[in-house]
């Protein structure tokens, strides 16, 4: 199903996406996507867990939704539509986008 997330995500957002599942190395999958990548701008969307400061955007769902093993953004796709994830995406993206800069400026 991890390819259906990956696929949705590419639909919802027309840019290229990245799918890594742990097995372990995501920490050198995020830093060679970084290494390559680093002249662009950078948004991982489907890492469960934190490496190397990555931000993480994951759908959210009810405890319901979530006991009918419902947990990335296919299920929300299919669950609400590609517009509604399309949208979630993008007020998270900008969460964080604000988020970051709350963070530079408190640090400066």
């Amino acid at each position: 199903m991890k390819v259906a997330t990956g696929a949705t995500l590419y639909k919802a957002l027309n840019k290229p996406i990245i799918m890594a599942v742990d097995a372990g190395n995501l920490e050198n999958v995020v830093k060679r996507v970084k290494r390559l990548r680093k002249h662009r701008e950078k948004t991982t969307l489907e890492i469960k867990e934190k490496y190397s400061n990555v931000s993480v955007i994951l759908p959210n769902f009810t405890q319901e939704q979530s006991s009918q093993c419902m947990s990335d953004f296919n299920d929300l796709m299919l669950l609400k539509g590609l517009e509604f994830v399309t949208k979630e995406i993008k007020i998270q993206i900008v969460c964080l986008k604000k988020e970051n800069s709350d963070k530079k400026l408190t640090r400066g």
